[in-house]
């Protein structure tokens, strides 16, 4: 990025209550248009964990070390059959586990990551469409790694965290969209 378009004032860490672990592809967290990686550098305290590598050791346990003991470890998703699940019914402190990645790669996670089948997949209720314009969006609904982990994170009542990512996005937006000449829409 030119420093007229550098984006470090949106750059505010936040703290939260939720855990937050996004799990990216090994592709997509190279990419500049990737936001995964940006939220875990907002989130203080938030893991990023690297899939999709051959033979990637830290992988061996089958995704066990994603899951914390004493916590609700739940799996964000758009999958289809993903129930909508209700914030009242997590009794303990919340782990956000996101998979991040193109689409097919993001829903692949959940069923090739042995750890995680067995947990609480999150479903958001439908909401406004995606702010997220320096992709082609290829699902009706889809959104953005952060812009999903932003909506999650309103809807378990972590608002002041979600208005942080949401203002990182909306920079971030603008910032590649000047890059490339285009105006924004937002």
């Amino acid at each position: 990025m030119h420093l007229e378009l550098c984006i470090c004032d949106a750059m505010t860490p936040v703290t939260m209550t939720t855990q937050l672990v996004v799990v990216a592809h090994y592709r997509e967290v190279r990419k500049v248009t990737n936001t995964g990686w940006l939220a875990h550098r907002l989130v203080t305290g938030s893991e990023l964990r690297l899939w999709g590598a051959r033979d990637d050791p830290d992988w061996a346990d089958g995704g066990a070390s994603l899951v914390a003991p004493g916590h609700d470890n739940v799996v964000l998703t758009a999958a289809e059959g993903a129930e909508v699940v209700e914030p009242t019914a997590f009794t303990r402190p919340v782990r956000l586990i996101v998979p991040d990645g193109s689409w097919r790669q993001a829903n692949k996670m959940p069923r090739r990551i042995p750890a995680l089948k067995d947990l609480t997949w999150l479903r958001l209720p439908p909401g406004p469409p995606s702010r997220y314009q320096l992709r082609r969006e290829t699902r009706d609904g889809g959104l953005a790694t952060i812009e999903a982990i932003a909506r999650a994170l309103r809807y378990l009542g972590e608002p002041a965290a979600a208005d942080v990512l949401d203002r990182a996005f909306a920079a971030t937006v603008r910032s590649v969209l000047a890059s490339r000449g285009t105006p924004s829409l937002t």
